[in-house]
């Protein structure tokens, strides 16, 4: 798979400043640039659907799942994140929309491997059973995707 999507997520870019000796009153620091939660997310739902192996479909997937599963005040973030991508730039409303099309052909089709994977591996990080896991899987996944606007970049809001 080649690079795809870097571009984006260098665009949405934010600065963390990480202390090099942890407990310092004015420690020294680092910074590093990272994508913002909301590109990082609907970036990995925008590529899981091309790549070739199901493992790390099943990964991209993943990380989408266990950060949704944080709750509300993170949720709520997310899609602001989401909500000012759309606005942004025809180029930065893509990739949401892209995501939102990938994600709802996964959620809609019958279940297959993927998600199987993604639910068994929810399960053994929350200690549920796979059917539990599985619910919560696709309920999180229906959750990023309604907070992907179907007219994501396409007029005003």
């Amino acid at each position: 798979m080649s690079l795809e999507g870097l571009g984006f997520l260098r665009e949405q870019a934010v600065e963390l400043h990480i202390p090099l000796q942890p407990g310092k009153k004015a420690p020294e620091t680092i910074t590093v640039r990272v994508p913002s939660l909301p590109a990082f997310l609907v970036h990995k739902g925008a590529v899981f659907f091309r790549r070739r192996d199901r493992a790390r479909k099943a990964k991209d997937i993943l990380y989408i799942v266990e950060i949704m599963a944080e709750g509300d005040p993170l949720v709520a973030t997310i899609e602001e994140g989401i909500l000012s991508l759309c606005q942004e730039s025809p180029e930065s409303a893509s990739v949401p929309r892209t995501a939102r099309n990938h994600l709802a052909l996964l959620l809609t089709q019958p279940p297959d491997a993927i998600l199987r994977e993604v639910a068994e591996a929810f399960a053994a990080r929350h200690g549920t059973s796979t059917v539990a896991a599985t619910a919560r899987t696709r309920g999180l996944l229906e959750d990023f995707l309604h907070a992907m606007p179907e007219d994501c970049g396409r007029g005003e809001r």
